[in-house]
């Protein structure tokens, strides 16, 4: 199996864990701790299907060979296949606001519970509340991302 195929499985499992988590596992924890490694999981999924679709370009000779590091792999994204393949400009927010928030978390300090929401907190204050419905929504967004990446993949 080629390596844009395994990549593109990879990110599949990914995103129905992360869907799993977010529909069924926080139902019955309620514990809305449980939203970062939701988030991690969505950030996983995505950086696999950027690699997928980066390595499928790789393997029909469209681009150089690239490091495998997210931001190099994202900004080749951005600059070659987002609009070769017309993607969707809303994915590429999506990718930023996931990684930015995965970021953020990493440099903050603390990190807290609250009503329902998971609050983090930089040592200047600055704050991003993650909540279910936002983590729905980049889910959804998800999905729709690996399908157009399988279409793509399928009709080029």
């Amino acid at each position: 199996m080629e390596v844009y195929l395994e990549r593109l499985e990879t990110a599949k499992k990914s995103l129905r864990i992360a869907d799993h988590m977010l529909t069924i596992t926080h139902n019955v924890v309620n514990d809305p701790k449980l939203f970062l490694l939701v988030l991690q999981k969505l950030f996983n999924s995505l950086h696999d299907i950027v690699a997928s679709i980066l390595y499928y370009e790789r393997y029909y000779k469209k681009i150089p060979s690239f490091n495998e590091s997210f931001d190099e792999m994202f900004d080749i994204f951005k600059v070659r296949s987002l609009r070769r393949y017309n993607f969707n400009t809303s994915y590429t927010e999506l990718i930023h606001n996931v990684y930015a928030i995965l970021k953020h978390h990493k440099e903050s300090p603390i990190g807290f519970a609250k009503k329902g929401s998971y609050v983090i907190c930089s040592k200047e204050y600055e704050t991003k509340v993650l909540t279910k419905e936002s983590l729905v929504q980049y889910v959804e967004k998800t999905k729709l991302f690996i399908k157009d990446a399988e279409h793509m993949i399928k009709v080029y």
